[in-house]
């Protein structure tokens, strides 16, 4: 509480405003404005950029593949990932697998269940088949985003 006085001068309370006020300006949420305002306290104003790229593209509507160098990297210190090796997948992989592998579902009957109710994008794709296979050409720069509903991300890193 110290630390909001001495930066807001007025504290709780006063952070609190400052972000409402904030999202009120920008159409973020109070919620975001307030994280945001937090990783520029902590970390500063480039980072908190990056930060805001990466959430945006795991959960937002930027593609995953227009991610800056830096801003992937925070995304991959932040999300589950799993890696590959082209030879890994160059006979195809089992997405249900994958999904399994990552977490996403617990088993491979659940991982076709999620794909079968449209649950599932790849690589910003609604997946409609159950037994579609990744291929390294599915890798945009090495990287790729599996996602389960709103929530569940699971990136793809290719070696």
């Amino acid at each position: 509480l110290w630390v909001q006085e001495v930066v807001f001068g007025a504290g709780e309370s006063g952070f609190r405003r400052r972000a409402s006020e904030e999202a009120a300006g920008s159409g973020e949420t109070p919620r975001r404005a307030l994280a945001r305002l937090v990783t520029e306290i902590v970390h500063g104003p480039a980072a908190a950029a990056q930060a805001a790229a990466a959430t945006d593209a795991l959960f937002g509507a930027t593609p995953f593949r227009e991610l800056s160098r830096e801003a992937l990297a925070v995304a991959l210190a932040e999300a589950p990932s799993v890696s590959f090796s082209k030879k890994e997948l160059a006979g195809g992989y089992p997405l249900a697998e994958v999904l399994v592998a990552g977490g996403l579902a617990s088993s491979k009957s659940d991982a076709r269940r999620l794909i079968e109710g449209k649950g599932i994008t790849f690589s910003g794709m609604v997946v409609e088949n159950s037994d579609q296979k990744l291929y390294p050409g599915d890798f945009t720069g090495g990287y790729t985003l599996v996602r389960r509903g709103k929530q569940g991300v699971l990136i793809l890193v290719l070696k």
